[in-house]
């Protein structure tokens, strides 16, 4: 076994993604109360948190062994390929999990360890184990393990209010059309490994439709963010900018994404949108926390 291994297990993009919506939380809720920020305070619950969603990915990968070995893009994982045994991941999953609600206890409110201990058993239990494999809706479900970060990242400082209520289901919903783009230029591997996504179980139409509405409504709700006073202009230009380019591609006319080919390249585009307009949030919280701390 090789630590390689382990550390690709860990899923290293999935982790910095949802570190960067941390990010994102604490300093729109560090730019309310600038009084309440501390350097070490942001380093542990980056730390934590990596630790718990690491956790969650690697359990994942073990739970998702089998059907890892159908899909082209997994098959070479090292818990299908038998170089990381299963007693070896399981151990290093939990191990990882023990370590990061440590910090998070030690360092927080009970309200940022149990948010964070709600994403990782919705991910590696209800998601994982059982609606990802399913149910249609399992990709709704898992949207709330992937909306955990930022909310956690957002109780680090604050209580729970409104401003956190936005931002956790402005995720949840960002995570739809998301994760529908991938399923549709991914579509030949969920379809070998069957599972039931919108994309294959229901027509490419309707899941446009369906791709359209969530980001929508994740516009309104992370445009309400500046509008209700829980954010300022400098965030709210980039993620206007960001999301209006993103409802831009998911708006293409139906007749140039006809082929299989032009749904595909459609997706991607879709999946780099979606991208996108989370970076802007996260640069936008942070020039907004840096510019509040200046004024200070």
């Amino acid at each position: 076994m090789q630590l390689k291994h382990l550390y690709h297990t860990t899923k290293p993009g999935i982790v910095t993604g949802n570190l960067l919506n941390a990010l994102t939380g604490f300093s729109l809720a560090a730019a309310l109360n600038p009084a309440g920020f501390d350097l070490w305070m942001l380093l542990a619950l980056l730390l934590g948190l990596g630790l718990v969603v690491a956790s969650g990915c690697v359990l994942n990968n073990w739970i998702d062994r089998d059907i890892d070995a159908l899909m082209q893009r997994t098959q070479k994982r090292a818990t299908v390929s038998g170089e990381l045994g299963g007693v070896a991941a399981l151990s290093f999953g939990f191990v990882l999990g023990a370590l990061g609600f440590m910090v998070l206890a030690a360092s927080f409110t009970p309200a940022v360890t149990l948010t964070a201990l709600a994403g990782w058993l919705i991910y590696t239990g209800a998601y994982s184990l059982h609606f990802k494999r399913a149910s249609v809706h399992g990709t709704l479900i898992g949207s709330f393990s992937g909306a955990a970060p930022a909310l956690a990242g957002y109780l680090a400082l604050a209580r729970p209010d409104f401003g956190a209520l936005l931002l956790f289901f402005a995720y949840v919903l960002w995570q739809m059309p998301h994760s529908y783009a991938i399923a549709i230029f991914r579509g030949s591997d969920y379809g070998a490994a069957k599972l039931p996504v919108l994309p294959l179980v229901r027509s490419f139409a309707s899941t446009r439709r369906q791709m359209l509405i969530y980001a929508l409504g994740f516009t309104a709700l992370v445009m309400a963010l500046p509008i209700l006073g829980y954010a300022g202009w400098v965030f709210a230009l980039p993620v206007a900018l960001s999301c209006l380019w993103w409802l831009r591609t998911l708006l293409t006319p139906a007749e140039r994404i006809q082929t299989l080919e032009q749904r595909n390249k459609w997706g991607q585009q879709v999946f780099i949108g979606s991208i996108w307009c989370v970076l802007a949030m996260t640069l936008g919280a942070s020039l907004q926390l840096v510019l509040v701390l200046l004024s200070v």
